[in-house]
Formats: structure tokens, sequence, C-alpha cells
């Protein structure tokens, strides 16, 4: 009798572990794509705009912008652009706007101001952990440096 019970419990334990393993494999795994991803949440926050100066409104070129990792120069119209990839969510990013050429295109001074996104609208997301991103456009104007 103990060997007949004992060859149940060893196929009937043989048979749990195999229904597990297969369980625990599909369990795991993306039925779309068939990998797993890690991670968080995140998005792109872009900001452009346009620096001109506050006296005539003429744009300034070669002024350099920081949005966090990212930086940027002004082209000729004075445009620029930069982006940071963050939690999709409600967002607040330190712009800083320096003078950066010295004499060149006149000398203007710096300026640091806070880019808010508040319940933003995201595009273009993946429908798994990108969410897309969101625009903000900005026109600063600096006040020449005496």
């Amino acid at each position: 009798m103990s060997k007949l019970k004992s060859g149940f419990l060893r196929k009937y334990n043989t048979f749990l572990s195999v229904l597990l393993t297969v369980l625990g494999f599909s369990a795991t795994c993306d039925p779309n794509s068939g990998r797993m991803e890690y991670g968080v949440p995140h998005a792109d926050f872009i900001v452009k705009g346009t620096i001109e100066s506050f006296d005539n409104a003429s744009p300034i070129p070669d002024i350099k912008v920081v949005m966090g990792y990212d930086s940027a120069y002004t082209d000729q119209d004075g445009n620029f652009e930069v982006e940071n990839s963050a939690f999709p969510g409600n967002q607040s990013f330190l712009l800083e706007v320096r003078d950066v050429d010295g004499a060149t295109a006149g000398e203007y001074n710096a300026l640091d101001t806070v880019i808010v996104f508040e319940y933003p609208e995201f595009s273009g997301g993946s429908g798994n952990w990108y969410e897309g991103k969101t625009e903000k456009e900005i026109n600063v104007k600096l006040k020449p440096n005496p």
C-alpha cells in the first residue's frame, strides 16, 4: 500500500510542478508582444518659442536655453526648442535663458522662469509605458544689459 501511495504522490507532484511552471511562464509574458516591459511611465515635455529683445521685439540669436538636462541655442530668428522626459502628469521645469555670446548680438540680462504643465494632454503614446508628448509655446523678452 505504501508503494502505491508513494508512486501516486510522485506522479501527482510531477503533474503539479509542470502545471505551475506553465502557469508561471504564461503569467509573466505579455500576450501582445511576448516580452516584458520594465520601468516607469514617461512622457516628453517640449517647450519651444522665441527669444526677443524687450526694447524693439527683434529676435536674438545665440541665446542659450536650458531646461533640465536639455539645452539649445536660439537660431537667427530667435527660435528654440528644448525637451525633457518625465513622469506623465503635472510637471514644472526651470527654464534658464542666458546670453553667452558676449557683445556679439548685444548683451542681455539672464532670465529664469518656471514652465508649468498642468493637466497636460499627451499625443502619440505607444499604449504601454510611453504616454506620448505634450508641448508648450512661450515667447521670452530679454532686457538689454546696460
